[in-house]
Parts: structure tokens; C-alpha cells; sequence
């Protein structure tokens, strides 16, 4: 599929997995002729894609419930304040500490 926005990754388009899911389910659940569904249409989302993924069930619901006969949502990010901090600072402070490196590296080979 062309890339139609210039939002390539975020947290909050929900709208991107309403497309997908709609796309998949015109295409290959629905009957061409008569348009009724002909077979059961599940949704897995890991990680980033399993918050999308429960975004899309909330915010569009109306299209969910009519697309998806179920959904698995695994490993989400709830807060993404909260484990942005976890992230950098557990563990001593050391994946700051790594990325910061890595970073100064990358400036001092340009």
C-alpha cells in the first residue's frame, strides 16, 4: 500500500488498524456479491500493536464489532509515560547512559 500520511509510527493512530482491518475483511471475509461475511475474522496485537489494537476497539467500535469476532491484545503499554521512565532509568540509569553513547558516536563519525 502507497504511504498516505506523514505520520509513519504513533501511539495514537487508531485509524491505521481501523483501514487494515477493514481492507482485510472487505477483501478476503466478505462475499464479493452479497457482501455477507463467510468467515470468523480475529485480531492479535503484540506490544505497541496489540495499544493500537485496543484503541481501535474503543474509539472504533462500531467498526470492530462489525469486522472482528474477537481480539488478543498482549504485552500492552498502558501508560506510556510511565514506561518511557521505567525504560531509561531502571537498571541505574544504563539504557540512557547506552543510547546517549551511541548517539555520540553516530555525531562523531558525520
Amino acid at each position: 500500500m502507497p504511504i498516505t500520511s506523514a505520520k509513519l509510527s504513533c501511539p495514537g493512530l487508531w485509524t491505521d488498524i481501523q483501514e487494515g482491518v477493514e481492507y482485510v475483511a472487505n477483501k478476503y471475509c466478505r462475499d464479493p456479491v452479497t457482501g455477507e461475511k463467510r468467515c470468523r475474522f480475529y485480531a492479535y496485537g503484540c506490544s505497541l500493536g496489540a495499544s493500537l489494537l485496543g484503541q481501535y476497539l474503543i474509539y472504533g467500535a462500531e467498526s470492530s464489532v462489525k469486522e472482528l469476532d474477537g481480539a488478543v491484545l498482549y504485552g500492552t503499554p498502558w501508560d506510556f509515560v510511565i514506561g518511557h521512565k521505567q525504560f531509561y532509568e531502571n537498571y541505574g540509569g544504563w539504557p540512557s547512559y547506552a543510547i546517549a553513547m551511541n548517539l555520540c558516536r553516530i555525531i562523531r563519525t558525520e
